[in-house]
């Protein structure tokens, strides 16, 4: 009888021990679990970051496009400033030709005056 109540011990001694065993097992895989969800969490920040990254490169392309832009403004600038003194230099051009035939008026009314005389 002492010999079957020993057994009996044991027995669940061994199941004790199985249940231990079970509980740190389940222990584990609560651990695990938690770990996953961080990994999920960095994961899903890592989606961020890169979202965030690829919209700081859409803002710098669009600032050097509008550095580009204002370059070509400044380009176009020059231009209006330089079609503006080749106008007055035309102006001028033709002024000149107008002093021109002024002189050889001039030079004739000069060339008569002494036929005349």
């Amino acid at each position: 009888t002492l010999g079957s109540v020993m057994v009996t011990m044991v027995t669940l001694g061994s199941v004790m021990v199985t249940m231990v065993t079970l509980g740190s097992t389940m222990v584990t895989m609560v651990i695990l679990g938690r770990g996953m969800v961080t990994m999920v969490t960095l994961g899903s920040t890592m989606v961020t970051m890169v979202t965030l990254g690829s919209v700081m490169v859409t803002m710098l392309t669009l600032r050097s496009t509008m550095v580009t832009m204002v370059i070509l403004g400044r380009g176009m600038v020059t231009m209006v400033t330089l079609g503006s003194t080749m106008v007055t230099m035309l102006t001028l051009g033709s002024v000149m030709v107008t002093m021109v035939t002024l002189g050889s008026t001039m030079v004739t009314m000069v060339t008569l005056g002494s036929v005349m005389v």
